[in-house]
C-alpha cells in the first residue's frame, strides 16, 4: 500500500468509526437490548459494509448532489436500523429509526473525517465532491 491508499484507509476508518458512535449513542438512548460491546462491534459490521457496498455519492453536478447524498445517507441509516432492529429495543421503532437518521446526518455534514471521506471517494472516480450550504442546512 502506497501512502495515499493508507491515508485513504484511514480516512474511512475514521468515518466509519464517528457514524457507529453516533448510532451506538442513539442506540442506548433507545434502549437497545444487549451489551454495548455487542452493539457497537454489530454496528461498525454493519455500517462498514454499507460503506464498502455503496458507491460514493459523487454526482455528475450540483443538481444531482442532494439527492445522490441523501441516497446514501438513508443506506447507511437502514443499515444502522436494521442492527438496531436485530437487537431490539424499548421505544417506538419510528422514533429509533428517525434519530438514528438525525445522527449519522449530523455526522454526514459535521463529522471530522465526512469531508476528507467524499473527497478521497470522488477523486477515485474522476469527479467533484459537491456541497452546497442549502444541502448541509
Amino acid at each position: 500500500m502506497n501512502r495515499v491508499e493508507i491515508q485513504a484507509e484511514q480516512v474511512r476508518e475514521g468515518f466509519l468509526a464517528e457514524l457507529t458512535d453516533a448510532a451506538l449513542e442513539t442506540a442506548t438512548r433507545h434502549g437497545v437490548h444487549g451489551p454495548s460491546v455487542d452493539q457497537e462491534l454489530d454496528l461498525w459490521r454493519a455500517l462498514g459494509e454499507a460503506l464498502r457496498q455503496h458507491k460514493a455519492p459523487c454526482p455528475d453536478g450540483p443538481a444531482r448532489a442532494e439527492v445522490r447524498r441523501e441516497d446514501f445517507l438513508a443506506d447507511l441509516a437502514d443499515a444502522a436500523y436494521q442492527e438496531t432492529l436485530r437487537h431490539g429495543f424499548r421505544d417506538s421503532f419510528l422514533d429509533v429509526r428517525l434519530d438514528l437518521w438525525k445522527a449519522l446526518r449530523r455526522v454526514f455534514w459535521e463529522g471530522r473525517f465526512a469531508g476528507p471521506f467524499f473527497r478521497a471517494a470522488c477523486e477515485e472516480t474522476g469527479r467533484r465532491w459537491w456541497t452546497t450550504h442549502a444541502a448541509i442546512a
